[in-house]
């Protein structure tokens, strides 16, 4: 199951899907896939950064997104029972790409 950033030319691998937010898909990841996202779209016009509270645990990661001509927002997202991290509190356009 694969997704993408609205707008970005990366795809993601998600755990599963959550219900979709507004129509949008609503991803669920791994903390690596997380970190591997997040490294991936940042550059020259967007700052993202993604720190883990405790790594070691799976516990909350807090994740900060910015740019030159945006104001910075940091978003606490809380892993689920499986510590994997659904992606619904980014309010960001995610779309479902089909397995092939």
């Amino acid at each position: 199951m694969r997704f993408t950033l609205d707008g970005f030319v990366g795809t993601y691998e998600a755990v599963r899907f959550d219900r979709p937010w507004n129509g949008w898909a609503a991803p669920v990841v791994t903390g690596g896939e997380l970190s591997r996202m997040v490294a991936a779209e940042a550059g020259d016009e967007v700052t993202m950064s993604v720190h883990f509270l405790a790594p070691e645990d799976g516990s909350a990661a807090i994740l900060t997104d910015g740019g030159a001509d945006r104001e910075t927002v940091q978003t606490l997202l809380e892993p689920d029972v499986e510590g994997n991290y659904p992606l619904r509190a980014l309010g960001w356009v995610f779309d479902r790409v089909d397995d092939r």
